[in-house]
This record gives C-alpha cells, sequence and structure tokens, in this order.
C-alpha cells in the first residue's frame, strides 16, 4: 500500500510540471575558513531556471542531480569521488512571486560552507 501511494505522489508530481526563471538572491552564507560566522551574500547578476517535474527535474546552470520533493520543492545533491558533498534546496512561491534556495557543501576544504537566500521568481519559462 505504501508502495502505491509513493508511486502515485511521484506521477502527481510529474502530471503538474512547471518551469520557473529565478533571480535577485538575497541573504546570509557561513563559510568554515571564516569559522562558520554568518555574513550577508547575494547572488545579484544570475538567473537560474526551476523545472519541476517529478524525477526528472532539474536547475540551470547547475551539474547537480535533482527530484522534486513536493509541490514546488526541489532537492538536489551531489557526491563526489573522495565524497565532498553538495546539497541544494529550491522552493518556489508563486503567490508571492518568491524562491528560496539554501546550499550547504562540505569536503570542499575552504569553500565548505551553508547559505540560505530569498529570491524572486523572474518569470515563467516558454
Amino acid at each position: 500500500m505504501r508502495l502505491l501511494i509513493l508511486i502515485i505522489s511521484v506521477w502527481s508530481y510529474s502530471v503538474f510540471a512547471d518551469c520557473y526563471v529565478v533571480g535577485d538572491f538575497k541573504g546570509h552564507s557561513a563559510f568554515q575558513d571564516e569559522g562558520f560566522g554568518l555574513s550577508k551574500d547575494g547572488i545579484s547578476s544570475q538567473k537560474f531556471i526551476l523545472e519541476l517535474d517529478g524525477e526528472n527535474s532539474s536547475v540551470s546552470p547547475s551539474d547537480l542531480s535533482c527530484f522534486q520533493v513536493g509541490l514546488g520543492t526541489l532537492f538536489c545533491v551531489y557526491v563526489g569521488q573522495n565524497k565532498e558533498s553538495t546539497v541544494e534546496i529550491w522552493t518556489v512561491y508563486p503567490d508571492d512571486n518568491k524562491v528560496t534556495y539554501s546550499k550547504s557543501r562540505n569536503g570542499f576544504g575552504i569553500l565548505n560552507s551553508a547559505s540560505m537566500f530569498v529570491g524572486n521568481i523572474k518569470g515563467r519559462c516558454d
């Protein structure tokens, strides 16, 4: 029964495929080489395309593997040969024209970090 519910859930997300162009991110980051102290951060000039389509979901540009975990949420991961990892969570809020983006990196030395940003939905994909 649980398997049937899981299959229906994944299928239902792909039925409602959606695509957004997002950008103007502002928030905070904490880097290991700075003692993980919070500092203001942002991604002002980069735009991303979020395609929410079940297991065929993607973020562009990105080399992470993504899958949809909710109606408006993507979970993206990368694990390297040396067990370094990156985990991202993207969540869109179309009624508010907002998107949240969080990222955690480990195993990258001075690039080990955690970040959380709020951005704007700039439009929908054509």
